[in-house]
This record gives C-alpha cells, sequence and structure tokens, in this order.
C-alpha cells in the first residue's frame, strides 16, 4: 500500500505523490471510524440505562 502511495518522477527520483484516490479512501476510513464510535457510544449508552433501571427497579420493589 505505501508503493501505491508514492510514483518515480523525473530521473529515478522518487517525489512524495499520494495518489487521487486516497483522499477518498481516507474519508470512507473516516466516515467508518465516527459511525463506528457513535454505534457503539449508543450500545454503551443503553447498557448504562438498562443498568440504571434495573437498579432503580430493584429499590421500589425491596420497600
Amino acid at each position: 500500500m505505501i508503493n501505491e502511495l508514492f510514483t518515480n518522477v523525473g530521473h529515478g527520483s522518487l517525489l512524495s505523490y499520494i495518489d487521487g484516490g486516497t483522499g477518498s479512501m481516507l474519508l470512507q476510513a473516516a466516515i467508518a471510524g465516527i459511525l463506528s464510535s457513535l454505534y457503539i457510544a449508543k450500545n454503551r449508552i443503553g447498557q448504562l440505562k438498562a443498568i440504571i433501571a434495573n437498579r432503580s427497579h430493584h429499590k421500589h420493589s425491596a420497600r
């Protein structure tokens, strides 16, 4: 993958060059990371709500 990001230009010199498709790939990776983080956060919040509701239910039923 690293070799795909660079290209030989001129007299055998290796110049830093990022392929045009790389930006799209990086954008897709960033979007995937954000969506994954949101999904995990949503699940964790749901678990936390369930724990709080369960504890609240036990307090009211013990009375």
